[in-house]
């Protein structure tokens, strides 16, 4: 996938992704950046120009990507567990998953704002919510499918934050566990996005129909509340 950037007065350095499955510009935040993802023969003054009218919407990504601080007391609940954080004088962080609850004893002289602690501690959860979520999705992913008519041949759960689904010309379905996050219906969204494309592999409007009939025509409207989610981690 070739990738050019380019300096933005606003949002710093932005990457540029060009797809050759791309049919439409595709912004992103992903650790700080903006990346675009781009159809092949796209200019960079037609990608500068759509930035330009999209300034809005993309600080809103910004917004919602700022990473969330976890603290002892919080408390998040996934589609398969709940995960609860609290205080304790031992000098190691401590992960217990026990009764569909994952208990996080944290040091109390961590500095829980670090960021290098917090990505540990994040990393840590996703490594726990893609070894339990394997079965929940690959249940609800056979439901889906089946009540479609349709077939896949192989399932994998990925620890990806922004793709949250992929399916191959194999008919191989990835999912994300941070799915685990997002709301019944929503996880239903990415299933049915992906089994849309078992027939269409593109994002062209036959793959747009197909998907939107999948979703009880509410393609477009899940699509946008997806967006707006912010995950917990």
């Amino acid at each position: 996938m070739p990738v050019t950037s380019f300096q933005d007065r606003e949002f710093g350095l932005i990457k540029v992704r060009y797809d050759a499955r791309a049919c439409r510009l595709i912004f992103r935040v992903k650790d700080g950046a903006l990346i675009i993802t781009a159809p092949v023969a796209t200019s960079l003054s037609l990608i500068e120009k759509s930035l330009n009218e999209k300034r809005t919407a993309i600080s809103q990504l910004f917004t919602k990507h700022t990473p969330k601080i976890l603290r002892p007391g919080d408390a998040l609940q996934t589609r398969c567990f709940k995960i609860e954080l609290y205080s304790h004088p031992l000098p190691q962080i401590l992960f217990s998953l026990k009764n569909g609850v994952l208990n996080i004893f944290i040091p109390q002289n961590i500095d829980v704002e670090n960021i290098a602690f917090q990505k540990l501690l994040k990393q840590n959860i996703i490594k726990v919510a893609k070894r339990v979520s394997a079965t929940y999705l690959f249940t609800r992913l056979k439901e889906l499918a089946q009540s479609k008519g349709l077939k896949f041949n192989d399932f994998a759960v990925s620890t990806a934050r922004t793709r949250m689904g992929v399916c191959t010309t194999k008919k191989k379905i990835t999912l994300s566990a941070y799915l685990i996050f997002y709301p019944q219906h929503l996880v239903d969204y990415v299933i049915l996005h992906e089994l849309a494309h078992l027939t269409e592999m593109n994002h062209g409007p036959r793959f747009h129909a197909l998907c939107n009939s999948y979703c009880g025509g509410k393609e477009r409207e899940l699509e946008q509340e997806f967006k707006r989610f912010k995950l917990p981690l």
